[in-house]
C-alpha cells in the first residue's frame, strides 16, 4: 500500500483523486497548495505526490522542487 499525497487549490479535484487512490487500496493525504503540501512530506513521507503545477502560496514546480530535496525517494506527479 502506498501513501500518496494529492496537492491541489481546488477541492473537488482533491476529492474526486483522493477517492479514486483510496479505493485503490493506498492511503491519500490531502493538501490545499504547495506550503501544505510541502509540510505533509515533511510529516508523512509520501512514496507519490499528485502535484497541481497553478496553485496559490506554493506552485507545483516550487513544491517539486522544494520536497525533492527532502525526500528524493518519492515520484511527483504533476498535471495543470
Amino acid at each position: 500500500m502506498a501513501k500518496i499525497l494529492v496537492v491541489d487549490d481546488y477541492a473537488a479535484n482533491r476529492k474526486l483523486v483522493c477517492s479514486l487512490v483510496r479505493d485503490w487500496g493506498h492511503d491519500a493525504f490531502e493538501a490545499a497548495d504547495g506550503a501544505e503540501g510541502l509540510s505533509i512530506v515533511r510529516e508523512r513521507h509520501p512514496d507519490v505526490v499528485v502535484c497541481d503545477i497553478l496553485m496559490p502560496t506554493m506552485d507545483g514546480y516550487a513544491l517539486d522542487r522544494k520536497s525533492t530535496r527532502l525526500n528524493s525517494s518519492h515520484l511527483v506527479i504533476s498535471y495543470a
